[in-house]
């Protein structure tokens, strides 16, 4: 795979939804809140759809995509399944819970994408590739 143009989404975060979202920055630990979490440093983060961002905005659509958003991947996806589905782009993802395994793993196992765990460890944050169906 040669990778051509790399584009960032600069000082944004993916999600389900545009809005501002509270981060609870804890290192490893660090995770999409609802609000102020009592003793925990919290940020504000702009989120936008990954679909917006390719189909709304005009940006290139992506070959290949790290995703690391503590926890909040299972939005993410559904914020751009179009891209995936359109575009069949090749996925890294950071996972911090079985929750968001799952939230991640079926909409694109419906798609056919195929699930690649990266490393042995089952101890999260753990790392996995998708990767779509050939074709």
């Amino acid at each position: 795979m040669t990778l051509k143009l790399l584009s960032m989404i600069p000082a944004a975060a993916v999600s389900d939804r545009e809005a501002t979202l509270a981060l609870s920055e804890r290192g490893t630990r660090s995770a999409i809140v609802a609000g102020q979490v009592e003793g925990v440093a919290t940020s504000s983060v702009q989120a936008i759809r990954l679909d917006d961002f390719v189909f709304r905005h005009g940006n290139h659509p992506p070959d290949f995509i790290k995703l690391d958003v503590e926890g909040h991947g299972g939005a993410a996806i559904a914020g751009g399944f179009e891209v995936f589905r359109a575009r069949r782009c090749r996925l890294l993802c950071e996972i911090h819970h079985e929750a968001e395994l799952e939230a991640v793993t079926a909409p694109l196992g419906a798609l056919g994408y195929r699930l690649t765990a990266v490393g042995r460890g089952r101890r999260n944050p753990r790392h996995i590739v998708l990767t779509p169906p050939p074709g």
